[in-house]
């Protein structure tokens, strides 16, 4: 609990009380996560002892804002068409192996397969037999187009990652603006304010009063966690 409030920002004195931390903090910045992005986040309280100690988030894909998601068709007893064609393409009559190694890696990855060695390879005029080579060769082939579906996929998770981490800042800014505003009503911003104002009154002395109010409230603003 203790770590999360420190990442947030969260060390005005209401906040130790859980109530408060939950209903100004908590409860805002999951409902803005669910409403816009694209995971789905909720939580719950852990205890030691009497004490609330951790709070355990669960994160899930908001379907909301993704598209349906395709069902792949069942290999069956006939091989997919642009499968078919691809093989055709490459001179590969024998399309019985391909009924195991589509169960085994999948469609993409045997289409990403068959569509990679075919750019590679469909001018090379040396190669006569285009399809006895890349018999030879397929689980070569296959564990390439693998990795590097591994690597494209590595790729997106770190973009999505840093895309989520741009909203929780984001979240996080407009949690400290909200803070913010509500403790412009307290004693303690206006001593602030009236301190400042003192300690800066030869820098505002030509300013009009609505400016000097705007720099003091955005020095205090800047100053504010």
């Amino acid at each position: 609990m203790d770590t999360l409030k420190q990442a947030l920002d969260c060390h005005l004195p209401g906040y130790d009380r859980y109530d408060l931390f939950r209903t100004r903090v908590l409860n805002p910045a999951v409902k803005q996560i669910n409403e816009d992005s694209d995971i789905y986040c909720e939580f719950q309280t852990l205890r030691t002892g009497r004490n609330i100690s951790h709070i355990e988030f669960r994160v899930l894909r908001n379907l909301k804002h993704h598209p349906k998601l395709l069902v792949p068709e069942s290999v069956g007893d006939q091989i997919p068409q642009h499968i078919s064609e691809l093989l055709a393409k490459i001179g590969i009559n024998n399309e019985q192996p391909f009924f195991n190694l589509i169960d085994k890696y999948g469609d993409d990855i045997i289409t990403k397969t068959l569509k990679d060695f075919w750019d590679s390879y469909q001018y090379a005029e040396a190669l006569k037999n285009k399809a006895g080579f890349f018999m030879s060769r397929v689980n070569i082939l296959i564990q390439k187009s693998i990795r590097e579906q591994n690597e494209i996929e590595a790729a997106e998770k770190v973009a999505n990652d840093k895309a989520m981490a741009a909203k929780m800042a984001q979240a996080n800014e407009l949690l400290r603006v909200q803070r913010f505003e509500q403790w412009k009503d307290s004693k303690e911003y206006k001593e602030e304010f009236s301190k400042l104002k003192d300690q800066y009154s030869d820098m505002f002395k030509n300013a009009s009063e609505k400016t000097a109010i705007n720099l003091i409230e955005t020095m205090i603003k800047n100053e504010f966690k």
